[in-house]
């Protein structure tokens, strides 16, 4: 597994320069960045009541709407950046 601060040192040395690249570090948040942190805490509950695993409880259900709210924010920063 490669650690989040090993895989961006590498592309911060290889891409180093290129005024076509552009960093961008969401603190405090998990491996989906582009969901919203609301939706984040949703999924990492039902992933710790055992959504994910044949132990959970039958019934438990995931909304979609719910666990797929994007990162506005980030989301915007991305095209922003894609249109120029």
């Amino acid at each position: 597994m490669v650690s989040p601060k090993a895989g961006y040192l590498s592309l911060q040395k290889d891409l180093n320069g290129r005024s076509d690249t552009q960093y961008l570090i969401v603190p405090h948040r998990g491996h989906q960045v582009f969901l919203s942190i609301k939706s984040e805490q949703y999924i990492n509950e039902l992933f710790d009541k055992k959504l994910n695993s044949p132990d959970g409880p039958i019934g438990l259900k995931m909304n979609l709407e719910t666990s797929g709210e994007e990162n506005k924010e980030l989301l915007q920063t991305m095209f922003d950046f894609l249109a120029n």
